[in-house]
């Protein structure tokens, strides 16, 4: 299997972290879940899948872009077919924030629901916006696209076509990511019985960093409280940010077999560090 890059641009992408993050949870899963999907960009750098993959987002537009890719990409690619015009973005938007209000919930309640053409324009307006989502609040200014010599082209079918083959065996929901971590969805989702190689990657919303259209501080230290008591258990890889080489308050100390490693994106201009924590049960370097 050939690794393949993210069409999405999303805030918080871990393509950077992938070799890290797929070295310890190895190239021999049953099953890999990832309940706060956003871009998927290391799922999608896997060296191998797994037998079956979950992925799951509380935020509906990202679970319709994963689920319309998977299943009719060529509609994703001709609805993302749009040039770099201020007008062409914002109509599009206001019919994205529409289908938000009235038909969004729809993808939670038919695992079958999706709509490839609002998947295509938001796949194309997260291109085409500073912060993605984040920036399209109404009191929010517009943003005016810029005169580029060298514009941001759309999705290539041929780039969504080699994403939809990479999903074509996962299960897409939609909903909180704690619905996605069951022990029911995690082993009954295997292809084998008996003891079960599960690895799950938990990279909620940052705690200080509201750029999400769906954030809850809350979030990342429950999910954190979900990983240790699971960390034995389950290969998990946690992601979190923090002042330089200091893990958030409420991770505490590290313990009972968990390791981290620091990070400090080149390309990205902040005085935090990017730590990944991984579970006792992940594989040793």
């Amino acid at each position: 299997m050939t690794a393949v890059a993210t069409p999405l641009t999303y805030p918080g992408n871990k393509r950077w972290a992938a070799d890290a993050i797929w070295s310890r949870l190895g190239d021999d899963l049953d099953v890999y879940c990832e309940p706060f999907a956003g871009s998927l960009a290391a799922m999608l750098a896997a060296p191998r899948a797994a037998r079956r993959e979950v992925i799951c987002d509380a935020d509906h537009l990202i679970t319709n872009c994963w689920r319309s890719i998977q299943r009719d990409p060529g509609a994703v690619a001709a609805a993302a077919a749009w040039p770099n015009h201020d007008a062409e973005l914002w109509s599009r938007i206001a019919a994205i924030r529409q289908w938000v209000k009235g038909d969004a919930a729809r993808v939670a309640e038919d695992p079958a629901a999706h709509d490839a053409q609002i998947a295509g324009w938001w796949l194309r307006a997260q291109q085409l916006t500073i912060g993605g989502a984040s920036a399209w609040g109404p009191r929010r200014k517009r943003q005016r696209m810029p005169d580029s010599p060298n514009p941001i082209r759309p999705p290539h079918i041929d780039h969504l076509r080699a994403v939809a083959d990479r999903l074509a065996c996962a299960i897409v929901l939609a909903g909180d990511w704690r619905g996605a971590v069951t022990r029911t969805v995690l082993c009954s989702t295997a292809s084998k019985r008996g003891r079960y190689r599960v690895g799950v990657l938990l990279d909620p919303p940052y705690a200080a960093t509201p750029t999400y259209r769906i954030h809850s501080p809350a979030v990342a230290e429950r999910a954190w409280r979900w990983a240790v008591r699971h960390g034995h258990e389950y290969r998990i890889a946690y992601c979190c940010s923090g002042d330089p080489e200091e893990l958030p308050a409420f991770i505490g100390d590290l313990s009972d077999g968990w390791s981290v490693e620091a990070f400090r994106r080149r390309r990205v201009r902040s005085s935090t560090s990017e730590f990944l924590l991984f579970s006792p049960a992940t594989l040793s370097l």
